[in-house]
């Protein structure tokens, strides 16, 4: 293993977590606001950690590889959260925050942002400064797209490195390069990150709200976090039109973004209805956003079609996306139309699309899966056919085929032990099952005690590093983190 790149990797990192933070910072110093020193001592932590470390071991550098990869990666998340929850931290205790005085709890808050999950700790998060929420926002913008895919846009790292780096970060049935050499695809891909961005904030601030809180949710939208500036979330607004903007923008964020950068490069918007993952994506928002709104209509929760379809719609893409947003109390619906929180827990578990910013086990894995069902069937009837699996005509590698088979497995597996640890700390069965279907397919909100109108902090510590596990494991899609559990990983 070379520990030395390795380390010097994951130091570098942890400066450009340092460099991130001092953004938030600056925008606290120049309010004169309470948050100013929290800040100082992380990104002052962060940076002479980071730079200490990478400047020691500068010029003793080698080719990473795969392993050390995945193993960069992994301690890469370790200290970006670790750093990265030192401003809730330091501002816990100095200014006497409950809450934020917790390090499990600050450690929960943090991955939640990186990992675009949007489960917090904190009740009255309009108390926060504005640089503090700048950071917790950020983090979730920052994570969205991926923190070592910014690295290898931004930083040169010769050989395979910057190619084993982005496989680990961005495990999945695809790798779309869209150009020969990977950091310009790392290049397009934070451009068109970047650029749609702009674009939602311009169409917040358009719709009506301020632009800081249209910035804050612009990050959030665009990693499908779902973080807010206020404590009832978008219901504080009530707005159709902040929701219409939300709604579009968050599926934007749910397709591939390999599809985005096409899209800018060759003008054709029927790129999307070739890609035989983006159809089934939408068709499945589209019916999905049919059945809830006719639940919902028919049990009487709204006065009419109009106001059950404009919730339906957003919860319907919010979950699926798993970005976690709120338009209405959607745990509440349960008790006029009980088909609804099965049907929005069933998103939780779908997500989006391969190379979003989405979370859970997403379209294309679950498209595979069904061809390979389908092809099982028909290998009875014919045993000696050479039946392979096609995706928009290209044959996939069977290697992929169980590959997501085996993650699927595995989701379910981490799903199932995570709701007994969960519920072993006392919280009941709807409460611990949504917590951690949740957590895993980094969505925010669950159901019960966890619902879109609580929040996390009233969970145990051993819960909130259960499910502090659970979205890590989520964000990286398994692969990365269990594989260095195994022996074969650490054989030379």
């Amino acid at each position: 293993m070379p520990w030395a790149s390795v380390v010097r990797l994951t130091a570098l990192i942890t400066l450009l977590i340092g460099g991130a933070m001092a953004i938030p910072l600056v925008v606290a110093v120049v309010l004169g606001e309470p948050d100013a020193a929290a800040l100082g001592i992380a990104v002052g932590a962060a940076i002479l950690a980071g730079g200490g470390v990478s400047l020691a071991l500068r010029g003793r550098g080698a080719e990473i590889g795969r392993r050390g990869s995945l193993l960069t990666v992994a301690l890469a998340w370790v200290s970006a959260s670790f750093f990265g929850a030192l401003p809730f931290f330091a501002y816990g205790h100095l200014h006497d925050v409950p809450i934020l005085r917790s390090f499990s709890a600050c450690i929960f808050e943090i991955v939640s942002g990186y990992t675009t999950t949007g489960s917090t700790v904190i009740a009255d998060v309009e108390s926060l400064p504005h640089g503090l929420l700048l950071w917790r926002h950020g983090s979730q913008w920052l994570g969205g797209m991926g923190i070592i895919v910014l690295f290898v846009a931004i930083l040169p790292i010769l050989g395979v490195g910057a190619q084993e780096l982005f496989r680990a970060e961005v495990p999945g049935t695809t790798k779309d390069k869209i150009t020969p050499h990977l950091r310009d695809t790392a290049r397009l891909l934070w451009v068109a990150y970047v650029a749609i961005s702009v674009a939602q904030l311009l169409a917040l601030a358009l719709a009506g709200m301020g632009w800081f809180d249209a910035l804050c949710h612009t990050f959030t939208t665009m990693a499908t976090g779902g973080f807010s500036t206020k404590n009832s979330g978008i219901m504080h607004w009530n707005s159709p039109a902040i929701e219409g903007v939300l709604t579009f923008f968050m599926v934007v964020a749910g397709m591939n973004f390999a599809l985005h950068v096409r899209l800018f490069s060759e003008r054709k918007p029927l790129l999307y209805l070739r890609d035989t993952e983006a159809r089934t994506y939408l068709a499945i928002l589209a019916l999905f956003t049919l059945g809830v709104a006719a639940a919902l209509w028919d049990a009487g929760a709204y006065g009419g079609p109009g106001p059950a379809l404009r919730h339906a719609s957003f919860q319907v893409v919010t979950l699926m996306t798993t970005t976690g947003y709120n338009s209405a109390d959607f745990h509440s619906w349960a008790a006029s139309a009980p088909v609804v929180p099965f049907l929005l827990v069933l998103l939780m578990f779908i997500g989006g699309c391969s190379g979003s910013t989405a979370g859970a086990i997403k379209v294309s894995r679950l498209i595979v899966a069904a061809k390979h069902a389908w092809r099982e069937l028909a290998r009875v009837a014919h045993p000696r056919a050479v039946l392979p699996l096609r995706i928009d005509g290209r044959a996939v590698p069977e290697a992929i085929v169980s590959l997501t088979l085996a993650f699927i497995v595995l989701y379910v597996a981490h799903f199932v032990v995570g709701v007994i640890l969960v519920a072993a700390t006392g919280q009941d069965l709807t409460t611990s099952a949504s917590a951690v279907a949740a957590t895993l397919g980094n969505v925010g909100p669950g159901f019960g005690a966890v619902g879109p109108t609580t929040n996390y902090g009233h969970l145990s510590p051993f819960a909130l590093w259960v499910l502090t596990y659970e979205m890590l494991v989520g964000r990286l899609e398994l692969v990365t983190v269990l594989v260095l559990a195994t022996r074969a990983f650490w054989r030379r």
